[in-house]
C-alpha cells in the first residue's frame, strides 16, 4: 500500500485504511460509466477475478494478489476503470480503492456496493488479512459480508472463521459489542482492529474464547495473531509467515 511496515507500527497499529476516530472522512465514488466493452486479455480477467472475490482492494492489493508487476498492474486498472468494469473510491487521504463499476455488474453480475467509508475501510482491511493468509494457505474460501454484522467469511483449513475489521471511527465499538454478542461456537473468530489500542479494547469487550485479535500493522509481511491472557491482557499467539518471507 506504499507505507513500510515500520511507518505504520510508528503509528500505533494503524494502516493506511484504519480509519479517523472523529470521523472526519468522506467517501467519493469515481466511475466512467458503461462502455460495452471487452476483457481482452488474461491481465485483466485476473484483476477482475480478484474484485468479484473480494469485493474492494487497493492497487497494491490487487497487484499482490495477481501477481502482475507495479507497470502493469497500473496499466490494466486505468483501462478497466476506463471502460466501466471498475469503480475508484476516494477520500483523499488513503489511497484509492477499487470496486466492481457498471460494466462488470452487467457483463458479469458482479454487484455493485452502496460503498461509505466505514463498509469500505472495513473490508479494505479483511482484504488485506486474506491477502497475506493467501500466501500461507491455498485453498482458502473467502466470502465478504458488508452488509451484515461480520465483515467477511473465512473457511481455513476446514474450520469456519468470522472476520470483524473494527476501524477507528466513531460507534466501532459498540458495533463489535452488538457483534460480539452474536458468537456461537464452533465459529472461530479473527478481530482485525484499526490499532493496537482499539484491538486491545474489543478484547475487554468480549469473554468468547475462540477469538484471535490483531490490527493493522501486523497484516504486512507477516501476519500476527494475539489471544486474551491473564487478566485479559493480549499475548502473542500464531504468527504465518508467507512463503516468499
Amino acid at each position: 500500500m506504499g507505507v513500510s511496515g515500520a511507518e505504520l507500527l510508528l503509528r500505533g497499529g494503524r494502516g493506511p485504511f484504519s480509519g479517523d476516530p472523529e470521523g472526519c472522512l468522506s467517501l467519493t465514488k469515481e466511475s466512467a460509466g458503461r462502455s460495452h466493452g471487452m476483457i481482452t486479455s488474461d491481465e485483466q480477467a485476473r484483476v477482475l477475478s480478484v474484485i468479484g472475490t473480494v469485493k474492494i482492494a487497493s492497487k497494491a492489493q490487487i497487484r499482490a494478489m495477481t501477481g502482475l508487476s507495479e507497470k502493469a498492474c497500473d496499466r490494466i486498472i486505468r483501462l478497466l476503470f476506463g471502460l466501466g468494469f471498475l469503480d475508484r473510491l476516494v477520500t483523499g487521504r488513503s489511497p484509492p480503492l477499487y470496486a466492481a463499476g457498471p460494466e462488470a455488474e452487467a457483463q458479469y453480475g458482479l454487484k455493485r456496493e452502496r460503498w461509505d467509508v466505514l463498509n469500505a475501510f472495513r473490508l479494505a482491511a479483511a482484504t488485506q488479512f486474506y491477502a497475506e493468509m493467501s500466501k500461507v494457505f491455498e485453498g482458502i474460501e473467502y466470502v465478504p459480508v458488508p452488509d451484515l454484522s461480520l465483515t467477511a467469511l473465512m473457511r481455513l483449513n476446514g474450520r469456519e472463521h468470522g472476520v470483524l475489521a473494527p476501524r477507528c471511527w466513531p460507534g466501532e465499538t459498540v458495533w463489535f459489542s452488538e457483534a460480539a454478542a452474536g458468537f456461537v461456537e464452533p465459529l472461530h473468530v479473527i478481530v482485525i482492529a484499526g490499532s493496537e489500542e482499539l484491538a486491545r479494547e474489543t478484547a475487554r469487550l468480549t469473554a468468547y474464547e475462540r477469538i484471535r485479535f490483531t490490527w493493522d500493522a501486523a497484516l504486512y509481511g507477516r501476519i500476527q495473531l494475539y489471544r486474551k491472557g491473564v487478566r485479559g491482557i493480549l499475548e502473542p499467539a500464531e504468527t504465518f509467515c508467507s512463503r516468499g518471507y
